[in-house]
């Protein structure tokens, strides 16, 4: 009963004085709309109705319309009229949202103001929570295959947004690309979190912003319609995400750019006035006076030539956090780092949790692979806010880069010891040789503790570089990884990621071992052996040929290469 009257009360408010019905639109209905074409005040346009049409491919009629006005004639609709009310008679007709590429008119595809106001459902995105073997990177196109293309009403588009930005990548364009933005030139000081107490009209100028402070990215468009401190604005999806976490500012147009394939809008955000916290099929829905949740990011750069720090805050969403990173990252490292030649790049850094965590990082790259920084940072935020436990709350990210322009590599060219039969327990000098490129020899030294073995066992040492220690382990223990059990052990995992300027010392017997759950059980007795390597028991691990002892680590200062191995024989206790 509670549902039957709210569904009367909606319709008769939608049959209103306010709104025109969509029942009531025909051909021929002569109207006019609001938007802003130069600086912040609306200008009026004219609207002709042509007609209804029904499409399978959404669940609302459209309905077709030309517009008039010094504007909008001689081209297509302009990429930033998005959700340019329309009124019929004074009465709210609906939004401007779609139109057709390189059309030689402005004909329009209004979304009905009923389609507007209901909430709508969010299309799929795909699965975001991840369940295979933890990998030291994720790709841009990987990221970008959860988002899904603008959906086609026959031979329409949601009308392209103007996509503004401080800075510019390819990763940018991809982004671009892949929700139909169109990019427009950027303009305007950085904002801060201040918010302004500000009365959004339909056609006022607004903006969604998916990063703001020192590096801000911004997709631009109109209000459509003003429900106490709700706005509904564009007419169509950004991404369709769903429940999302945008900052939305009061914006000013700075000019039209005229065009035959796509006109648009250069839109410039001005000051915040809330948050924008739905983006779905019909509209993205704002509300003023609030704050999005938001991720803190401080960069810091340092080269020969360059020496900068950013402040900003990123838009808390699990696609679009690590989507944006990369994005952010790419252009940072553009400007600061030369594009050919030889380079090395330090990174350290953290991400910290608001319960207390922290994911600590702390690497080097060479060369081309000095890229797959952009792949390590998403991949560590991408596994904290998408893992199958719980999404992770994110305090704070800092980020610090060091260029060098030079290869920082070294390989492993050999290791001694100076006797190959030794106690367990015993603590033994290793000497590993390293050449760096372009570079002296150098030695290193290090006590080791030999592991407290059997006596009389043959131990194996693989003293290895990050690179050459996860084939090792990849050729003996091919098919054991699996996703960490617990959130705790995931955080564990994320800490302890093989490291490029890591030098790994791996102790191992050639006995059996077990991988269970994403941990080796070395040297079990026969009986559990069996028991946990059983196709009928429901935690069934893996059987390994080799079983680890310990393993040490020390951090040196190249990228580091190769590995070598040394085999002692133990001596047995007098």
């Amino acid at each position: 009963m509670k549902k039957f009257f709210s569904l009367l009360f909606f319709t008769l408010y939608l049959v209103s004085s306010e709104f025109f019905p969509l029942s009531e639109v025909k051909a021929g209905l002569r109207g006019y709309g609001y938007s802003v074409f130069q600086g912040e005040e609306p200008e009026r346009f004219d609207v002709e109705v042509l007609g209804v049409v029904n499409n399978l491919s959404t669940d609302f009629p459209l309905i077709i319309a030309r517009l008039k006005g010094r504007y909008v004639e001689g081209g297509g609709v302009i990429a930033g009229m998005s959700g340019s009310p329309v009124f019929v008679e004074g009465r709210l007709l609906g939004a401007v949202a779609y139109g057709f590429q390189f059309s030689s008119e402005p004909v329009a595809g209004i979304v009905p103001i009923e389609a507007v106001l209901k909430e709508g459902e969010a299309l799929p995105r795909g699965r975001t929570s991840y369940v295979g073997p933890i990998e030291k990177r994720i790709s841009f196109s990987r990221l970008l295959g959860f988002f899904k293309p603008p959906k086609r009403v026959g031979g329409m588009l949601p009308l392209p947004l103007p996509l503004s930005a401080n800075f510019s990548s390819s990763y940018l364009k991809t982004l671009a690309e892949k929700a139909n933005f169109t990019l427009s030139p950027s303009s305007g000081p950085s904002m801060d979190l201040s918010l302004r107490q500000q009365t959004l009209a339909p056609g006022d100028a607004v903006s969604v912003l998916l990063t703001a402070g020192d590096i801000e990215l911004s997709a631009g468009g109109t209000v459509v319609y003003r429900r106490g401190d709700r706005v509904y604005i564009f007419g169509h999806p950004l991404y369709n995400l769903g429940e999302v976490n945008y900052f939305l500012s009061k914006s000013r147009v700075v000019a039209v750019v005229k065009s035959y394939s796509s006109p648009f809008k250069i839109i410039q955000p001005l000051y915040l006035v809330g948050g924008a916290f739905q983006d779905r099929a019909r509209a993205v829905v704002g509300q003023l006076g609030k704050l999005p949740r938001y991720i803190p990011v401080k960069f810091k750069f340092s080269s020969r030539r360059v020496r900068k720090e950013y402040n900003f805050w990123i838009t808390s969403d699990p696609l679009l956090s690590p989507a944006l990173m990369m994005v952010v990252e790419q252009w940072l490292l553009s400007i600061g780092a030369k594009d050919y030649g030889n380079i090395s790049l330090r990174v350290k850094g953290n991400i910290a949790l608001k319960e207390g965590h922290n994911v600590f990082i702390n690497d080097i790259f060479v060369g081309k692979n000095s890229s797959e920084v952009l792949g390590l940072d998403a991949a560590i935020l991408f596994y904290l806010v998408n893992n199958p436990y719980k999404r992770a709350d994110i305090d704070s990210i800092t980020l610090s880069y060091e260029v060098f322009e030079q290869d920082r590599t070294a390989t492993i060219s050999r290791i001694w010891a100076p006797e190959y039969r030794v106690g367990p327990g015993e603590r033994i000098p290793i000497t590993i040789f390293l050449k760096p490129k372009n570079g002296k020899a150098v030695s290193k030294t290090y006590r080791v503790k030999i592991p407290e073995v059997a006596p009389g066992q043959d131990l194996y040492l693989l003293v290895a570089s990050a690179q050459d220690l996860i084939k090792w382990e990849a050729k003996y223990y091919r098919g054991a990884g699996v996703y960490p059990p617990s959130f705790q052990r995931l955080l564990r995992v994320l800490n302890n990621l093989r490291k490029n300027n890591r030098l790994y010392f791996k102790f191992f017997v050639k006995k059996p071992s077990v991988f269970l759950k994403g941990e080796e059980l070395p040297s079990l007795p026969p009986t559990l052996m069996k028991l946990y390597t059983s196709p009928y028991t429901s935690y069934a691990g893996r059987k390994t040929p080799l079983s680890t002892i310990i393993e040490y680590t020390t951090e040196l200062p190249w990228f580091l290469r190769g590995s070598k191995l040394i085999k002692f024989s133990t001596r047995r206790w007098e």
